[in-house]
């Protein structure tokens, strides 16, 4: 989890590192065996804070995470690959998944 905190308050994203030696997709154009557990990953840290938000947002002085103002539909990123491996076919899909899952998968050179 990596949070920022700003005029509203602290806004979360659940990040989930990948190789950047992994391609993001096959060449059928199907996520690989590496994107597909890095959104499982993911889609699971969701799923708890559902069932444990409670416990994520409570102050540590209260035996909580401190995770201030944390919750389940908090956007995700996923960092994989190299952008020399990407097949520009597969932007549409990233930008499809992006949008439905609510999770940005982009190589290690976005960071630059």
């Amino acid at each position: 989890m990596i949070g920022e905190r700003s005029s509203i308050g602290f806004e979360w994203h659940a990040v989930e590192l990948e190789s950047p030696r992994v391609k993001m997709f096959t060449k059928a154009g199907n996520p690989t065996k590496e994107l597909t557990h890095a959104i499982r990953q993911i889609e699971d840290w969701k799923r708890w804070l559902q069932l444990n938000q409670n416990y994520a947002s409570r102050p540590r002085t209260e035996s909580g995470l401190g995770l201030t103002d944390i919750t389940a539909d908090l956007p995700g990123l996923i960092l994989i690959g190299r952008r020399a491996d990407i097949d520009e076919t597969s932007n549409g899909r990233r930008l499809q998944m992006a949008n439905d899952l609510r999770i940005k998968i982009h190589s290690y050179d976005w960071l630059l």
